[in-house]
């Protein structure tokens, strides 16, 4: 998934969620 977060890092609004799944995934 990390991965696609890099790929994806591009998109803010991707990376909002992003930061939300990692703190899900702790």
């Amino acid at each position: 998934m990390k991965t696609v977060v890099k790929k994806w890092g591009n998109s803010a609004s991707v990376r909002i969620p992003a930061a939300i799944m990692e703190a899900a995934h702790l």
